[in-house]
């Protein structure tokens, strides 16, 4: 299909797809996935309070893990990453900074086994981010969803 029109057609032709139609015409031959990729990979959020209970979580995790294992090309095309942590801050107060210091400690000290995991996961990772323009280290209520 994508050889019998325009690169501007097809361009124009993405540009007003939905984001489950990105990702199914990705799917659809390498022409279309080599359009749509970075499209669909320009940011990745890691969320560390949805990754073992919700499958976007789930999802997110194993896309950072292949990126991190060299077992998919798609970490290329990131150019936004965001590190969410578990935590409204919207009202920081010494609680909040109590809870999030205890929470990175746990990360940090390997207490915290699938977090700890992650992070060494967004380590080997980095060097796989070649288009990397922005890191945003935050709770979920102060990064953009």
């Amino acid at each position: 299909m994508t050889r019998h029109l325009p690169l501007e057609v097809i361009s124009q032709v993405i540009a007003h797809l939905e984001f489950d139609e990105l990702k199914r015409a990705r799917l659809s031959c390498t022409a279309l996935r080599d359009l749509v990729s970075p499209i669909l990979f320009d940011s990745l959020s890691v969320m560390f309070f949805d990754i073992s209970t919700h499958s976007r979580g789930r999802r997110r995790l194993a896309l950072l893990k292949a990126i991190a294992k060299q077992t998919t090309t798609v970490g290329k095309y990131v150019r936004a990453l965001a590190i969410v942590y578990p935590f409204e801050t919207s009202k920081p107060d010494s609680r909040v900074a109590r809870l999030i210091l205890r929470f990175w400690h746990r990360v940090t000290s390997g207490q915290d086994r699938l977090c700890s995991q992650v992070m060494t996961w967004l380590l080997h990772a980095s060097s796989h981010l070649v288009s990397l323009r922005s890191i945003h280290w935050g709770s979920y209520d102060t990064i953009a969803r």
